[in-house]
């Protein structure tokens, strides 16, 4: 069974190493003693969400401001909001990239890795020839990593990215269903409808979707929809019809259950 989509407490933790890494690279003992001073001023515990996380990084802005000036800390801490971001694109397969629990060599290359493989994404989902394509330009840009193992890193972020999208097409296809039967909803709705999709083993990060589904009673009310978005039924359906395209060699997708699963929760559309 694949990992689940949400972060556990390791991964949540290694947002905080990432912070503290970045943080005493740039600035070394004095980041680290601004960085602990913010965590104890939040009371940031070993287990913070990825809003935590972020609220940290705004915490810790001034006070290198103060002792680097403006100039320095707020490019720095914008590239680190961005960090994160882009860390939760690939959770938790980056992650492991991050906290070392990939091996070391590959671990120094992952936003390499990273960068390659988004640039295939752009283009539509890699299939195993573009991921055998995309090891050999890493190899040739100096990456030194056994192929074989470069291969599977790429192929598990593939499954990553791809999850993600179809997790997040799922939800907000979800939330859409809600609002139409529910659109004056109480709290209990709310807490009805997060146990019905953790029922159905829909993976949710509870602190987002109320902000998600807020978003989506504004844009209703206020008529502010993108009328070229796509719909997220049709996106999930988008990524299987790929996927399923026999002209394209797509095995490491086909066989995965959580892929599997959003096939099936098209099919009872």
């Amino acid at each position: 069974m694949e990992k689940d989509i949400k972060m556990t407490k390791e991964e949540r933790k290694n947002y905080l190493g990432l912070v503290k890494d970045e943080i005493q690279k740039s600035f070394g003992e004095s980041g680290i003693q601004v960085y602990e001073k913010a965590i104890k001023k939040l009371k940031t515990g070993e287990n913070p969400s990825k809003r935590e996380v972020e609220k940290l990084v705004s915490e810790i802005e001034p006070s290198l401001a103060i002792l680097y000036g403006s100039s320095r800390s707020k490019p720095f801490c914008n590239e680190l909001h961005q960090k994160l971001i882009e860390c939760e694109k690939f959770s938790p397969i980056f992650m492991q990239l991050l906290s070392g629990s990939i091996k070391k060599d590959i671990k120094s290359s992952g936003p390499k890795i990273e960068e390659e493989l988004y640039r295939f994404f752009e283009k539509g989902i890699p299939d195993e020839s573009d991921i055998t394509e995309i090891a050999n330009i890493l190899m040739q840009k100096g990456i030194k990593q056994d192929k074989n193992q470069l291969t599977a890193t790429l192929k598990n972020l593939s499954i990553e990215r791809v999850i993600l999208d179809l997790n997040a097409s799922i939800v907000d296809n979800q939330i859409k269903s809600f609002l139409d039967n529910l659109p004056t909803y109480t709290e209990t709705d709310y807490k009805d409808f997060i146990s019905y999709m953790k029922l159905n083993k829909i993976n949710v990060i509870e602190e987002d979707i109320k902000e998600r589904i807020e978003k989506e009673r504004l844009c209703r009310k206020f008529g502010s929809i993108n009328e070229n978005e796509i719909n997220p039924q049709e996106k999930i359906r988008q990524y299987i019809n790929m996927i399923s395209d026999n002209k394209k060699n797509y095995g490491y997708l086909k066989n995965n259950s959580s892929i599997q699963f959003a096939e099936r929760i098209i099919e009872k559309k």
